[in-house]
């Protein structure tokens, strides 16, 4: 059975906590404090995979910085990631960016929610949840076994 509302109210007891009247009910906490990790994902599903050695991205990413790292052992990175944040206890949350259409969805936008025109950058975040906004720093060890940095500009002048 599948149902279908224009009209969403989610509540906790008698005390109502969110509403939605075009169908689509995105929640998230009023004070997000915290920190967030942005990374580029490159899915093996995308034509942004090596082809003839080299990697294919999006030209508009070098607006976000003048090098990148590339992680060749996205799994071992991430375990050595979460590993780091579960020893120094910190309460985490990750997802995928969703892009979303700004003229088809209203309310309030989740941290995990991006504008459409920015699908480009394909992104996951980590969210650190944390009182203040002081930045967070983990200690992964040499990152050389699955990592290499690039000089952005020079990476995309030697495709």
């Amino acid at each position: 059975m599948i149902l279908k509302s224009s009209n969403i109210e989610l509540s906790i007891g008698a005390q109502k906590i969110a509403h939605s009247n075009s169908g689509i009910l995105n929640t998230r906490n009023q004070i997000d404090n915290g920190n967030l990790y942005s990374l580029t994902a490159l899915w093996s599903e995308d034509r942004l995979a090596f082809d003839e050695g080299r990697l294919e991205m999006d030209t508009r990413l070098t607006a976000l910085g003048d090098s990148f790292v590339f992680i060749y052992n996205p799994r071992e990175f991430w375990e050595r990631l979460i590993g780091a944040i579960e020893e120094a206890r910190i309460e985490y949350t990750y997802h995928a960016v969703e892009y979303r259409n700004v003229n088809k969805v209203n309310g309030r936008w989740g941290i995990f929610s991006k504008p459409l025109e920015y699908s480009f950058q394909r992104e996951i975040r980590v969210f650190l949840d944390s009182e203040g906004n002081e930045p967070i720093s983990f200690q992964l060890g040499c990152l050389g076994d699955i990592a290499q940095i690039f000089d952005i500009e020079e990476f995309f002048m030697k495709r």
